[in-house]
């Protein structure tokens, strides 16, 4: 393994795996890379170890392991902290996000018995039959569509906010993506076949035929979420405390990048991905502005009507409004709890500031997508008309749109396939 990421906290070494890669960002998007290696200049040094072998995690664990943290909520990721300019390893140099790797860590045997046991979300499920049943996903794995299709998502959005906004977003920026071996996933399948029920092995038997993978990513900070807030869950969250100030800075934060994202034509959410969460829900949603998780993110130009474009921007500002009102709460240090009143309030904000953006995207001349400026322009009793019929329509014609796994599931097959 490369002195990047040297022995920590005593051990002789770090695991690591050689893996094949499928992308690499400084082939395939090296301005990306520039514009990381401006703030972070090691970042060269730490692709270059990342193409000679894979560091791992020492285990599977919460919290600290090694030069390796992994927050409460995710499950499928850990994090490096990268060093900073003046030598330490703190939010300065950002981090490197390892998503995948779990699999590959010596303790997921044990890691696998504990998603069978352990609720999900208010799903029906432990989180371990949540994922193959429900979501038609591999437990504590990433298929390797998965990993293709948040790398395409990430990559174009970045370009695009970097041509022109000038600078990167506060949004992952993938390095890249690895493919198991055969007889890694192999290993990975045995082990699934010995603890899930033959339905649930059924349900993910031709998505796991592609693979299994890791994505690689890069982001500015590090990436504790709003959900991680939860002191039973998260003991760090204890040193976590904002002040008003604060506080109205990250949500300000979010509103102009949710902002930005949907005036460079791509939406938070899609009513197909439910179930599947949202970059800026709560579990994906970082405290210091910025947002993760990227697979569902949705381009305009894969929204055919005007009222499922109109379903899915209502849905966007709704989950990102009950991301601040958690944050909120969770700052004050009371439960969190539905507040109807601070509901409004909140989606009223985001609404507001993203007609801000849409007017300063016009005074400069970018054109504004019909359909968001359809949505957003103030409506009369004949659009209420219109908008009640059409959404009757299309739900008589499409009943597709009333369940998420076929519109996942064709995401991650053309992504698998290079579509």
């Amino acid at each position: 393994m490369s002195d990047f990421f040297p022995p920590g906290d005593g051990q002789d070494g770090i695991p690591c795996a050689k893996l094949q890669t499928i992308f690499d960002a400084e082939q395939s998007t090296p301005d990306l890379i520039d514009e990381i290696a401006k703030n972070a200049p090691m970042i060269r040094d730490a692709l270059s170890a990342l193409r000679e072998s894979l560091p791992l995690a020492p285990n599977c664990s919460i919290g600290k392991q090694g030069l390796f943290l992994r927050f409460p909520n995710h499950y499928r990721s850990v994090c490096f902290a990268l060093p900073s300019e003046t030598g330490g390893q703190d939010s300065e140099g950002g981090a490197i996000v390892f998503k995948g790797t779990e699999p590959l860590i010596g303790d997921f045997p044990a890691y696998l018995e504990w998603m069978l046991s352990v609720g999900f979300r208010g799903a029906p499920f432990p989180m371990g039959l949540h994922f193959p049943l429900d979501v038609r996903i591999p437990p504590g794995a990433m298929l390797i569509g998965e990993c293709l299709a948040e790398q395409v998502n990430a990559s174009k959005l970045q370009t695009l906010y970097l041509k022109r906004h000038g600078r990167l977003a506060r949004l992952p920026v993938p390095l890249f993506v690895f493919k198991m071996t055969p007889q890694q996933t192999e290993h990975y399948e045995d082990l699934l076949r010995s603890k899930l029920p033959a339905e649930a092995m059924r349900r993910i038997k031709s998505r796991l035929a592609a693979g299994i993978g890791v994505e690689v990513y890069y982001y500015p900070g590090i990436p504790m979420r709003v959900a991680d807030l939860a002191p039973h869950k998260n003991p760090e969250a204890a040193s976590q405390r904002f002040d008003p100030e604060a506080v109205i800075g990250v949500i300000s934060r979010w509103a102009a990048l949710f902002s930005e994202m949907v005036c460079l034509d791509h939406m938070p959410y899609a009513p197909w991905n439910h179930g599947m969460g949202a970059c800026s829900d709560a579990g994906n949603a970082c405290i210091d502005g910025g947002f993760s998780d990227l697979l569902t993110l949705v381009p305009f130009g894969a929204i055919a009507t005007n009222a499922l474009f109109s379903a899915s921007l209502t849905s966007s500002i709704k989950i990102v409004a009950e991301t601040a009102i958690r944050f909120v709460q969770a700052s004050l240090e009371i439960p969190a709890s539905p507040d109807p009143e601070a509901q409004a309030m909140v989606e009223r904000y985001f609404r507001k500031r993203l007609l801000e953006e849409v007017d300063a995207c016009e005074n400069a001349g970018i054109p504004i997508d019909a359909m968001l400026k359809d949505c957003l322009k103030n409506p009369d009793v004949t659009d209420i008309i219109r908008v009640l019929r059409t959404a009757h329509d299309v739900r008589a014609r499409s009943p597709q749109y009333q369940g998420s796994s076929t519109a996942y599931s064709s995401l991650i097959e053309r992504a698998t396939q290079g579509g």
